[in-house]
């Protein structure tokens, strides 16, 4: 559903159909709970949708790009990688029920988070007094940190320049995220699991349907400093 016209309340706006269920329907239905007013202003149901729609997009595409660029420059992974799609999907689109089954594509979008988190810079304010190490941080400081350095410290991933998904391996349950790619806290990113199950469904569906070979003599780096670490452009030849 778009956001204009009567999409958002106001005189004679939408009020949310019970039927829907799409997420901005559902945010324009939800109700005060201890009023029959919406939960939600028109300002802030506009806030919510941009926000979802760019945290749910580019986001999760650049790491399924960051993915299919670190599995297609190492072709032992990327030949376990196919082999696995190919057993699971056998050439279809992938759909939810075929999710306990694709560990090893999970395995390798963790792997490609930690090593290019897509939100690379991200920042804290402390409600309270605080120690961090030897410095003392008083309550209402704001505190920036980068996933992308935590995830390439040698203390928590040995050899952390190396691409290596199994990592991962749970053997026989379901791969961990590294640390810190999706804060923590009571801002911890709201949509992780489900970027998850996004991003393993993108991959092995482009893999199931296509070979990737990537021009790399072309490939370009990131550009910073942009809000997502996203991939520069990536020339490829689809088959």
């Amino acid at each position: 559903n778009g956001i204009g016209g009567n999409a958002v309340g106001g005189p004679g706006g939408d009020t949310g159909d019970a039927g829907e269920t799409n997420l901005l329907s559902m945010l324009i239905a939800s109700r005060d709970p201890g009023s029959d007013l919406p939960a939600l202003s028109d300002e802030e149901l506009v806030d919510q949708a941009v926000t979802m729609y760019s945290a749910g997009t580019e986001t999760t595409a650049g790491a399924v790009n960051w993915a299919l660029f670190l599995a297609t420059t190492h072709p032992a992974v990327l030949a376990r990688l196919t082999a696995e799609v190919d057993s699971v999907l056998g050439g279809r689109t992938a759909g939810w029920d075929d999710l306990p089954q694709l560990t090893y594509t999970r395995q390798v979008l963790a792997e490609a988070l930690r090593m290019y988190p897509p939100g690379w810079f991200l920042t804290r304010q402390t409600e309270q007094d605080a120690e961090l190490g030897p410095y003392a941080i008083a309550r209402g400081t704001v505190i920036a940190y980068s996933p992308y350095l935590i995830s390439h410290l040698p203390d928590l991933y040995p050899d952390p320049e190396r691409f290596d998904p199994d990592r991962w391996d749970a053997h026989g349950g379901q791969p961990q995220v590294p640390v810190t790619v999706f804060g923590g806290g009571a801002r911890k990113c709201i949509g992780d699991e489900f970027s998850l199950i996004e991003g393993v469904l993108m991959l092995s569906s482009l893999l199931s349907h296509w070979h990737v070979d990537l021009h790399r003599r072309t490939l370009s780096s990131p550009r910073l400093p942009q809000l997502t670490l996203n991939p520069g452009p990536m020339p490829a030849t689809l088959t």
